[in-house]
């Protein structure tokens, strides 16, 4: 898997509720990464949009000439909030050029725990 970029202080509308945003690590991963490492984290309904959006940008990306990690997810530092995402979401076009994501170094993640680990930019 890989982390490209994230959200401080995430305030993603579909998430819980808590007292504080925390922040989001986008994350991209193969079916088979995403399979055992991030679905047992997540219902059948979000497995099946994950599943969904992940077609739907893998056709893209095939157009493009450029097939991706198709499964995408935002995902909060303390783990407790993950949702998928189309791979597009984070670019500012999305976002009438002003996207929430910052750029980080990639970093190749083994785990989810792994996450925890990255550091967000001052």
């Amino acid at each position: 898997m890989l982390a490209r970029y994230f959200w401080r202080k995430c305030d993603y509308p579909e998430w819980s509720q808590c007292e504080k945003s925390i922040d989001a690590i986008w994350i991209e991963a193969t079916e088979v990464e995403a399979e055992k490492l991030i679905f047992p984290y997540l219902s059948p309904k979000l497995i099946k949009k994950s599943k969904d959006l992940s077609e739907k940008c893998f056709e893209v990306e095939k157009i493009l000439g450029s097939p991706a990690k198709s499964f995408c997810f935002l995902i909060s530092k303390d783990l407790t909030n993950i949702h998928p995402c189309h791979a597009r979401y984070p670019f500012h076009q999305l976002w009438n050029g002003d996207s929430p994501f910052e750029k980080m170094q990639i970093v190749t993640l083994i785990s989810l725990s792994d996450i925890a680990e990255i550091e967000i930019p001052e």
